[in-house]
């Protein structure tokens, strides 16, 4: 079996535990119009699980760039996956909860951890349980260990670790399925143990690997996602 059918029967299992108790935070972390790839990742996830009537209330969508109303989009309000498919991306439309600079590491931290300012609209926060299924997709440039934001910032397996950790001693999740979609993905998940109990981890790379674009699309110049999402989209639809 491929690696990305023996995700997605993972994810089938995982969003059907139970039903109305299942969250989702999916994260975009490049900006600019060569990251294409990145937020159609990110939206491709986003798709399935508005197809699995996950509602949006129960879904953080972090995205750093607009690519559907940038200048350089010659399809305008539309983000592809596929040169050879006709399915908008946005054609059910998007509701992104953090998008440009507010999609940082300090915020996507507050999300999963639940320390934010009093004032935060409550679409910004991820209100689990400890009766909850929590999808935490992520697509970005990576390397050994981390994942960048806005190549600013790092996001690094120990802080993954620390995050789950703290997690758990708050009671707001059940189970975690975790989901890296980056050059190098695997080992942002080194430092998950056993003191970060029921938390499944999978990634689109080893250690010294490259998560590789698929179709060039020649209009845009630019690749319109990455391998590893674009066969957990194609998968999943299919079983649909």
């Amino acid at each position: 079996m491929k690696v990305y059918e023996c995700c997605m029967l993972i994810l089938v299992v995982f969003l059907h535990v139970v039903y109305g108790e299942t969250w989702a935070v999916v994260v975009s972390t490049s900006r600019y119009w060569f990251n294409y790839r990145h937020a159609a990742n990110a939206l491709s996830i986003y798709s399935l699980l508005r197809e699995l009537n996950v509602p949006d209330s129960n879904i953080i969508l972090m995205n750093s760039v607009n690519i559907a109303c940038d200048s350089r989009n010659s399809i305008q309000g539309a983000i592809y996956n596929s040169h050879l498919s006709h399915h908008d991306l946005c054609s059910n439309g998007l509701e992104t909860d953090y998008e440009g600079d507010d999609v940082n590491l300090q915020n996507f931290l507050n999300v999963l951890t639940g320390r934010h300012e009093p004032s935060l609209p409550k679409h910004k926060r991820l209100l689990s349980t400890n009766e909850s299924q929590i999808l935490v997709f992520m697509s970005g440039h990576g390397g050994d260990e981390f994942l960048k934001f806005h190549d600013t910032e790092e996001l690094t397996a120990m802080m993954v670790r620390d995050t789950f950790q703290e997690m758990h001693v708050k009671q707001r999740y059940k189970e975690i399925l975790f989901i890296v979609d980056t050059c190098q993905a695997s080992t942002l998940g080194n430092y998950i143990d056993e003191s970060t109990p029921n938390v499944i981890f999978v990634g689109s790379s080893l250690q010294g690997e490259n998560s590789y674009g698929y179709g060039m699309h020649q209009e845009l110049g630019v690749s319109l996602v990455d391998r590893f999402s674009y066969g957990i989209f194609e998968y999943f639809r299919k079983q649909l």
